[in-house]
């Protein structure tokens, strides 16, 4: 008969066998399939959102692109000629771009019937958005749907007309939403395969250090990589698409299951040293279990905070990165075992039974434990000052979503923004949509001539570029003087308005609907103005606009409402929320927390201060980004959260060794001692292990992705000194008290972590 040990290594084995390769295609395929879709950090309950999503909806949501290069003039022949190949670039038979509208066109169109305009007028109309001051144009590319399935593709179709016409691909100058979400792809993905074995090394030579053995490396090695594989398939098995935040994923949890694989692997150590080797893997699977599983529970609690962000791919890199360490878990458990009781490392295991090792790192902790216990109150104080000094720097923090603070600042797509907005005007849409009502008293004159007035105090607020709006494409609007003659003249011009509505809706600037009417106002602001605070700007443009709505109202008894959206109130939005995010997800992972560790305290007072040094470390890194002036994205953000549930690690080390201790009749302040013989030199591999893992992403040019492997190395690096050094000065002083061992069984805790020799 089987016995059930034997039932489970033969399960283990079907289970590999069967999912193993389907993982690796998996994950391949979510490899393959990153994609950065601008309607992903649109939260569809963001009233910005419902604003933008309703002017897409009224006036048509095209994807544009803006195309120039240098000597891009109205009377240059390589532009219409550029405009004729993207008009027929298909792909089996289906259009790739919907429309194409050159400057030329529209000097053409202005200076034809019915306007008939002079040169010089058609020009003054078209400077500032698709004219430069300098007399450079451009051509304005809607995107099909068929182009906006392929991106990446659209764009060759561009540089392929470009060739056509003999013109050098560098010489394009490309902006638009397009062009950012291709961008972003390329960057997020750039050196990420270089840079990932770069992490392998150093976690696979950290390992090697601490194990010294190269049979155990391999074997913590191989679980890491399917931990870190099934991470990536899970999102092609749940068919969720992969964007440049949720590549984060695999890093994190592989450098965090090397650091779970070093725990698990002395635990083996420790068996190894004290019994048989055959069954050595099931006794430490069965002692590290219940450590083990704490660890990964504060830490799938801190990355799952991130659900509660409105943003989809921070929720999205939370949801996978939670289920990731999980997975983790589940695969240490039932393949590390598996392995070691298999192909067990006799060679190592001989040798550590028959040699005497010390802690290479004992002298350091005996140092470090006289220090503490010789001023574990000023250490307590310092911790403390840091904390306030910290919480003010949090609360200067500004946050940014612009594309020039993802890139890095010699960025193709950054050059050309700057190029276009230098010679043809700036980039970033601000809208303005006047509503009237069906039955608003106002002639459609009437209404035209409003349009043109706010226009212009749009135009002339400061940080606004030009603002156009469906008048352009009318002749000039008639005075309002008095008099039989301008009477005759408004009439028959507002005759004409009416006959030319057709006209007008054709610009997307104007609709009539059953309900109300609608004139849209077209503006921008500079996306290369770092300075440029966007909150600000909605705030000066609405302090302008809505005083010349209510003077008008209040004169003619109408009720002209505005509807302020675009690109600006939505980035302003996002980037506020980044804010609240990092708040909210911090404040719910440290509530979690802390609640798991006055459980496993079993005491409120001993829960708390247990968290101390594991908050201590979010508050004097973003404090110290708060003073030092720069702003958080979105990488920096969702640090914040993991970093409480990954240090929470350490945290419970050291406890489980000092409550050994006192549960032994210790006093506090040999047990601090004990609990440094015990694990101080494992927490400080495994946060190596973690930290320089992670920190070789600082060198991604992709900015969140840097961002988010710096930070988080910073965080648990600070964590680790909070855990080494205040910590253990809040135990021996009188908050210490909280903690006394009255009954051993209840404190006896077996411990998360050998020592490592």
């Amino acid at each position: 008969m089987l016995t059930s040990p034997r039932l489970l290594r033969i399960a283990v084995i079907v289970l590999l066998g069967v999912c193993l390769p389907y993982i690796i295609y998996a994950a391949h395929r979510a490899e393959e399939s990153v994609e950065n879709r601008p309607g992903d950090w649109l939260p569809a309950h963001f009233p910005e959102t419902q604003r933008l999503m309703w002017l897409d909806d009224v006036f048509g949501g095209d994807e544009l692109l803006m195309i120039s290069y240098p000597g891009c003039e109205l009377d240059d022949q390589r532009l219409p000629a550029l405009a004729d190949r993207l008009e027929s670039a298909k792909w089996e038979g289906i259009p790739v771009f919907r429309r194409v509208v050159t400057g030329r066109d529209l000097l053409e169109e202005f200076r034809g019937e019915p306007l008939n305009l002079s040169r010089s007028a058609a020009e003054s109309r078209l400077k500032g958005w698709v004219l430069g001051p300098e007399g450079e144009t451009c051509a304005v590319v809607m995107i099909s749907s068929e182009g906006k399935s392929n991106r990446d593709a659209a764009l060759r179709e561009v540089r392929r007309a470009a060739d056509a016409v003999g013109l050098l691909a560098h010489e394009l100058k490309i902006a638009g939403a397009t062009m950012e979400s291709v961008a972003i792809n390329r960057v997020s993905t750039q050196w990420y395969l270089e840079l990932s074995i770069a992490s392998l090394a150093i976690c696979l030579t950290l390992m090697y250090l601490s194990l010294r053995s190269i049979a155990l490396t391999l074997t913590v090695f191989g679980t890491a990589l399917i931990s870190e594989r099934l991470s990536l398939a899970w999102m092609h098995i749940t068919n969720s698409p992969t964007d440049s935040v949720s590549t984060m994923t695999p890093a994190l949890v592989y450098v965090l299951a090397i650091s779970s694989g070093v725990h698990l692997a002395n635990y083996y150590r420790d068996e190894v040293t004290s019994g048989d080797l055959q069954s050595a893997p099931r006794r430490a699977a069965r002692n590290a279990w219940k450590p083990c599983f704490l660890a990964t529970l504060t830490t799938a609690i801190g990355l799952g905070s991130l659900l509660l962000s409105d943003l989809t791919p921070v929720q999205r890199f939370g949801t996978f990165a939670a289920v990731g360490v999980i997975g983790m878990l589940a695969v240490q458990f039932l393949v590390l075992p598996f392995l070691l009781e298999y192909f067990p490392p006799r060679k190592w295991a001989a040798r550590i039974r028959i040699s005497v090792h010390s802690d290479p790192l004992s002298a350091v902790w005996h140092l470090l434990a006289n220090l503490i216990v010789g001023r574990h109150a000023a250490i307590v104080v310092c911790g403390m000052a840091l904390f306030v000094l910290g919480t003010f720097g949090v609360g200067r923090l500004q946050a940014t979503a612009r594309l020039h603070n993802l890139l890095p600042e010699d960025a193709p797509v950054l050059q050309d923004y700057a190029w276009l907005e230098s010679h043809i005007g700036p980039l970033v849409p601000l809208e303005v949509v006047l509503r009237f009502r069906a039955d608003d008293p106002l002639s459609l004159l009437e209404r035209a001539q409003l349009v043109e007035q706010v226009s212009r105090v749009i135009a002339e607020t400061p940080d606004v570029g030009n603002a156009i709006n469906a008048t352009m494409w009318a002749p000039p609007l008639p005075a309002t003087n008095g008099g039989l003659r301008s009477v005759v003249r408004r009439t028959a011009f507002n005759r004409a308005l009416e006959e030319r509505k057709s006209a007008l809706a054709s610009t997307d600037l104007f609709r009539e609907l059953d309900s109300e009417q609608l004139w849209r106002i077209s503006a921008a602001a500079e996306a290369s103005d770092a300075s440029l605070d966007y909150g600000q700007l909605i705030q000066r443009l609405k302090t302008r606009v809505d005083p010349v709505l209510a003077q008008h109202n209040t004169l003619s008894g109408s009720s002209v409402t505005a509807v302020y959206t675009g690109s600006i109130p939505l980035m302003h939005k996002i980037q506020s929320q980044l804010l609240n995010d990092l708040i909210t997800s911090f404040m719910a992972a440290l509530v979690l927390i802390t609640i798991v560790m006055i459980f496993v305290m079993r005491s409120i007072p001993a829960g708390l201060l247990c968290m101390i040094p594991n908050v201590l470390p979010s508050v004097i890194v973003f404090g110290a980004l708060g003073w030092l002036g720069p702003s958080i994205e979105v990488g920096s953000m969702m640090t914040a959260g993991a970093a409480v549930g990954i240090a929470v690690d350490d945290t419970l080390h050291f406890m489980t060794w000092f409550q050994r201790g006192l549960s032994q009749g210790l006093n506090r302040t040999e047990s601090v001692r004990f609990a440094y013989r015990s694990c101080a030199t494992a927490m400080l591999q495994t946060s190596l292990i973690c930290g320089l893992g992670l920190l070789v992403f600082a060198l991604s040019p992709f900015v969140p992705i840097a961002r988010f492997g710096w930070m988080l190395a910073a965080l648990l690096g600070t964590a680790l000194v909070g855990d080494l050094v205040i910590l253990p000065a809040i135990l021996i002083g009188p908050l210490g008290a909280v903690f006394r061992a009255s009954n051993p069984r209840d404190t006896q805790i077996q411990a998360v972590t050998p020592v490592l020799n």
